[in-house]
């Protein structure tokens, strides 16, 4: 995920990381593993999180 974020410095969907998904069970692991690494770069510093609404989509960026 680290990698992935990079030094992007735009607010980008978490859901532009996730890889390509055969099926809906592997998407809903995906995104939750995804969201998961998310959280972890967020509390060590190295991204920032965002989310407008509930049920809106998950916003990162790297700090």
């Amino acid at each position: 995920m680290a990698r992935l974020v990079g030094t992007a410095r735009k607010w980008t969907d978490l859901a532009a990381y996730l890889p390509p998904a055969p099926d809906e069970a592997y998407r809903r692991s995906a995104l939750a593993s995804t969201f998961l690494a998310a959280l972890e770069l967020t509390r060590q510093g190295r991204t920032d999180l965002s989310q407008s609404d509930a049920f809106a989509p998950v916003l990162v960026r790297a700090r």
